[in-house]
């Protein structure tokens, strides 16, 4: 299931609807292929998805945000950054006929305005997003795509088209954007019955007297069409049989083939489809699933609905099919937990970047408090209509000869340029004092959401997921019911705690060769790890410089084999973020030097005294260990 011509139109339009005038706000990629575009306008907010997968490529708005897989950032994203982050959505276009949508933004920068476009081929396997200026030169995109001119490749997968052509077509940056060639087949909007008639006879295996599917002849004899699109133009005029042979249409269906086409394409050009979605059910496991989606209501599946919109459909279908673990009941609860985790996470991102500007140098505060003390010192160097004064500050060995010119304000003395001065001196000043908490605090809670990703990553039941939403929502950081909020705390577990078993505070036990090994599963988990009975000298393990589980070795002084180290250092890299690496570092030290970090949030600790072992990760399931 591909989007064909017929529904790139439609969607263009419901597109264009809904976010030609939005600003652009953020982009980010939200999966290997997709860009996700925050756009807001007209006070909502949507997210313009831009999907390059080959197998499912489209372009839909969706009121969710998106996830975050990663914050791996490609030469197009950058590109998208710089030029469109900030503009405006002037125009959402489809060239008739074509696979293909246009973006255009609208931006403005210090030379002055600009405009760029965003060409999106959905072509199954040659699907290309490209980003051109104004004149059509291509200043970036997903893949490299043609030859060079001594036959090699340019960079990139070479492009899906026929040899002959490929020179004449080349996706790579600096090039002129040339759209893909026009194939010689019947305009479906201008179809007639004889056109068609001598479009099917002209094909090969019609030539030679090959007795096959209506259908299939006709999504080679006829442009912009799809299977599906064939199938319906079947199905509706030769009285709903779909896979009737060439040798036995006439030309009475042939007609009504044509003035089908003429028709569906009609009422898209003029904005009329009444779009509908048909489902596969499966008896067994009493669900369904989508199979098609069409800009008509589909006639030849048993099981068709209407949808408010074809974009509806389309977020269906590529929530689908670009989603892992559709089944799973966890699925929808793990996914809503993640995509409430990574918004949290990208303000706080936003949130230190914005701090990270404001940032005070202490030289630029005792810059200012020299200059206000010696406009004080020295009033008489200062008249009414001066805009600038030379100070003799530091000494004559400096650069500046010892001399600092400072602006003033003309028409006031010396005194009120230094009120001013002061004024500027203090706002600073307390800046200086209140940002660099502030950034603290933002890199802990950072550092918490980036952890409690793992954590979600390795839940393995509904149990384990309901434990963690309960902490997050306690925290504020997901949406929770009444009796779960906790409005006493800003970080989950930091105070109004009950008491509850390690294991219930989401710690997992086990036993490795005769010693309890502990590893943490939550925030509070990681917290738990270090309360409690135990020994100072207790081994204490932690994947290095990434987020992960914190795992203790329980010793009560006894002296701990090395083989049962590397066994929870294993453990310990196999639930981190570098789980999926070859070998990962591993920090070990005693219990006595790991200190929690007061009033962060939970498992946050700093710890000393440390060596790092190179560990083979052992994932959650397949550790040996007894429990």
């Amino acid at each position: 299931m591909t989007l064909d011509a017929l529904a790139v139109a439609c969607l263009s339009q419901e597109t264009a609807a809904r976010i030609v005038g939005s600003r652009i706000q953020h982009i980010h990629h939200s999966g290997t292929d997709a860009l996700a575009f925050e756009c807001y306008g007209s006070g909502e907010r949507s997210w313009l998805i831009v999907c390059g997968h080959p197998s499912h490529p489209s372009v839909h708005v969706s009121d969710q945000r998106p996830g975050r897989p990663s914050d791996d950032v490609t030469p197009l994203l950058l590109r998208l950054r710089k030029l469109v982050d900030g503009a405006l959505v002037t125009a959402v276009t489809q060239p008739r006929g074509e696979r293909i949508i246009q973006i255009d933004f609208a931006g403005k920068s210090e030379d002055g305005p600009y405009g760029v476009t965003l060409i999106v081929e959905l072509l199954g396997p040659g699907t290309t997003v490209i980003l051109v200026d104004e004149h059509g030169m291509i200043l970036e995109c997903s893949r490299r795509l043609g030859l060079g001119p001594k036959g090699g490749p340019t960079g990139g997968r070479v492009a899906e088209e026929p040899e002959a052509k490929i020179s004449s077509r080349r996706i790579v940056p600096r090039e002129v954007y040339q759209p893909p060639a026009v194939q010689e087949k019947c305009v479906p909007w201008a179809l007639t019955g004889d056109v068609l008639h001598d479009a099917i006879a002209d094909l090969p295996e019609v030539r030679g007297r090959a007795s096959g599917r209506l259908r299939d002849s006709i999504v080679r004899a006829v442009g912009a069409c799809s299977p599906l699109l064939a199938r319906e133009a079947v199905g509706a005029s030769c009285g709903g049989m779909i896979d009737i042979l060439v040798v036995d249409v006439d030309r009475v269906q042939l007609d009504a083939i044509a003035s089908w086409f003429g028709h569906v394409w009609e009422r898209v050009g003029a904005g009329d489809w009444n779009p509908s979605a048909a489902w596969v059910i499966d008896g067994d496991a009493k669900t369904a699933s989508l199979a098609a989606f069409a800009p008509y209501l589909i006639g030849t599946y048993p099981e068709v609905k209407p949808t408010a919109s074809l974009n509806q459909a389309v977020v269906i279908w590529h929530e689908a099919v670009s989603v892992s673990a559709v089944g799973s009941p966890e699925a929808g609860a793990r996914r809503a937990l993640r995509q409430a985790l990574e918004a949290r996470l990208d303000r706080v991102r936003a949130r230190q970047f914005s701090l990270a500007r404001t940032i005070i140098d202490p030289a630029e505060v005792a810059r200012l408090r020299l200059i206000g003390e010696y406009l004080l010192a020295f009033p008489d160097l200062v008249t009414m209509n001066m805009v600038e004064v030379e100070l003799p500050v530091g000494d004559a060995s400096d650069p500046n000869g010892g001399v600092l010119v400072v602006p003033l304000e003309p028409g006031v003395g010396a005194v009120a340029n230094a009120q001013k001065v002061f004024r500027k001196y203090h706002k600073l000043k307390a800046a200086a004092r209140e940002v660099p908490p502030r950034l603290e605090e933002a890199a802990q809670e950072r550092a918490y959401l980036e952890e409690a990703l793992v954590h979600l990553d390795l839940a393995q039941s509904g149990e384990d997921l309901r434990g963690l939403r309960e902490e997050w929502a306690s925290g504020g950081f997901v949406s929770a019911g009444r009796r779960e909020r906790n409005l006493g705390s800003k970080f989950p577990g930091r105070r109004n705690k009950p008491a509850v078993s390690a294991r219930d505070a989401g710690t997992e036990r086990m036993t490795i060769g005769g010693f309890e090994v502990v590893v943490g599963r939550s925030g509070r988990g990681n917290d738990a790890v270090l309360r409690g009975s135990g020994h100072p000298e207790d081994p204490w393990l932690h994947a290095r410089g990434v987020p992960g589980a914190h795992v203790l070795v329980r010793a009560a002084g006894r002296d701990v084999p090395s083989a049962v180290i590397e066994a929870a250092a294993a453990i310990a890299a196999g639930r981190s973020a570098s789980r999926q690496s070859p070998l990962v570092a591993v920090d070990c030290t005693a219990r006595r030097h790991v200190t929690r970090v007061s009033g962060g949030p939970p498992g946050l600790v700093t710890y000393r005294n440390e060596r790092t072992i190179q560990a083979v990760p052992v994932l959650p399931g397949r550790r040996e260990a007894q429990r």
